[in-house]
């Protein structure tokens, strides 16, 4: 039970942040436009790197430095 409430709860943002269909910034009409597009992608891409990678260092340093009972 709580597996599987740990899955949909990792699911939910999937869900929640996947409804971006008619956005502005990705309708662009000129060469400036489009590379003004480019430059939010690139940022866009490495700002997700930096997330994911900050989460799984957070995640082992949690998982390395827990407490455990030998270590009290």
């Amino acid at each position: 039970m709580k597996k599987n409430l740990l899955s949909l709860a990792a699911l939910l943002p999937l869900t929640v942040l996947s409804g971006c269909k008619n956005m502005v910034v990705y309708n662009s009409q000129g060469p400036v436009a489009r590379s003004i597009t480019d430059l939010i992608n690139w940022f866009l891409t490495w700002m997700i790197i930096v997330v994911v990678v900050m989460i799984g260092l957070f995640g082992y340093i949690l998982w390395k430095y827990r407490e455990r009972p030998y270590r009290k």
